[in-house]
């Protein structure tokens, strides 16, 4: 049996993201990257998103996703590692690149 889905969030890439839950729409912009592997940023987003479904916060999850998948294209392999914190001060419009 296929039930409809309650959420939707569709990514744009640095276009941003889009997303729907029951009746409520929302959009979010995108952050600049310098892509340097693009592996795992799908992976990096999807966790953000989903870090905010699960608190219930869904527009900070897609912030978190966002700034996750920017961060993440900016480094090799296939995983983000960074510290919360960093994300954090990409989502509030300071650090554009993860310190290493």
């Amino acid at each position: 049996m296929n039930e409809p889905a309650e959420t939707i969030v569709l990514t744009a890439g640095a276009e941003g993201a889009t997303w729907l839950a029951g009746e409520v729409e929302g959009s979010a912009p995108g952050f600049e990257a310098q892509v340097v592997d693009r592996i795992g940023a799908g992976d990096a987003f999807a966790a953000g998103v989903l870090m905010g479904y699960l608190d219930g916060e869904l527009r900070i999850g897609v912030a978190r996703g966002l700034a996750m998948a920017a961060l993440k294209l900016g480094m090799f392999g296939d995983q983000l590692r960074c510290d919360p914190a960093e994300v954090d001060r990409m989502i509030d419009g300071g650090q554009r690149e993860v310190s290493r």
